[in-house]
């Protein structure tokens, strides 16, 4: 099957490449550079952790309003948390998750595990602040498994790249602020992926976004003749699991969709490689969220990366976990349940472009 160049966009100017890598710092990786930037905070009146150790703080803003706060009046450290004073601008939000919605029947409501009202909706990042800050301690960077070596050496040697992209909704981008149009308009990680890989808008990577959000990897098995198998592609990357979490999908039954979708693309074009994406976790306290599945299923991806060629992983699961043994779910979330906000989709473009480097 030919490529149809019709059904892929790239990037030819430094707006769509450069400048987006500068404005969201897409080249400091979240893990381990040594300035953190932007590390969202919902502040709730309690000290706050920062996922890295922090040496200094260097600015703490709204990244919504560019309000940018002032040390000492607004915010200090104590011990390595980061504190919020009375008579503070930045606005605390206790219990902020708790809450039902306005106008909306209680048949449609979301609660939580134990039965508490639970805000969803795609407010969050209207009121996180973001806080940048000299790190004194390394993340912990996903491990490498499995490899894409033909994708690898393409972007090396800066050959046309053709990238399909296919999952849900986070891969769709929804609640990114570029997608609800508000400031600073940042896109969702498919996108940023572009954006790093554009080499100073050279046009040599293409790629297009088939997700659908709300959609499982049954969804995607049943659609991927008419959604993916309409071109040739160089890579494609497959990333679900949120919503088979959510809809109590089997371990086994995921990875039999997803070797399906492999199969069912190489048939058509052999020499395709594969990326897998592990989702990142869902709110744990979310009645419907199975957070133990997301886990399993990453052990599904690592199988298939074992025993099937060219097939590699990234692995949002386990940083999306490292990040959340410090923060709060609601720091990273942009609509309180299943949706990252905007440093999560940095963070997902860096791991998934640095698998596509070969890194």
């Amino acid at each position: 099957m030919p490529i149809d160049l019709s059904q892929f966009q790239n990037c030819t100017t430094a707006a769509c490449s450069t400048e987006m890598v500068t404005a969201f710092h897409l080249n400091q990786p979240v893990w381990d550079s040594a300035v953190v930037f932007d590390e969202p905070v919902l502040v709730d009146g309690k000290p706050i952790k920062l996922w890295r150790q922090p040496d200094s703080i260097l600015v703490v803003s709204n990244r919504q309003t560019n309000q940018a706060f002032t040390r000492e009046t607004d915010f200090h450290t104590q011990d390595g948390d980061l504190i919020i004073p009375e008579g503070s601008k930045i606005a605390t939000y206790r219990n902020y998750q708790f809450a039902k919605l306005p106008n909306v029947p209680e048949i449609f409501q979301s609660v939580t595990k134990d039965g508490q009202p639970l805000r969803i909706d795609q407010t969050y990042q209207r009121h996180q602040i973001a806080v940048t800050y000299m790190a004194g301690v390394l993340g912990k960077k996903p491990k490498k498994i499995g490899s894409v070596p033909a994708s690898a050496e393409r972007v090396s040697l800066r050959k046309p790249q053709f990238v399909t992209f296919y999952g849900d909704s986070i891969t769709d981008g929804s609640n990114a602020t570029g997608t609800t149009n508000e400031a600073p308009f940042q896109p969702g990680w498919v996108d940023l992926v572009g954006a790093m890989l554009s080499n100073d808008g050279d046009g040599k990577f293409y790629w297009r976004n088939k997700s659908v959000g709300g959609w499982s990897s049954q969804n995607g098995i049943d659609n991927v003749e008419a959604k993916i198998n309409t071109s040739a592609s160089d890579l494609v990357v497959l990333a679900y699991g949120m919503n088979d979490a959510t809809g109590n999908v089997p371990p086994e039954k995921f990875e039999f969709f997803l070797r399906m979708m492999i199969k069912s693309i190489r048939e058509k074009n052999p020499k395709t490689e594969f990326i897998l994406v592990s989702s990142f976790l869902g709110n744990p306290d979310w009645k419907p969220m199975n957070t133990s599945l997301l886990f399993d299923y990453r052990k599904a991806m690592i199988r298939i990366t074992k025993n099937t060629k060219n097939v590699a992983l990234a692995d949002m699961t386990t940083l999306s976990k490292d990040i959340l043994s410090k923060k709060n779910y609601y720091d990273i979330t942009s609509n309180g349940v299943n949706h990252p906000g905007d440093w999560m989709h940095v963070a997902y473009a860096q791991v998934v472009a640095d698998v596509i480097r070969g890194r």
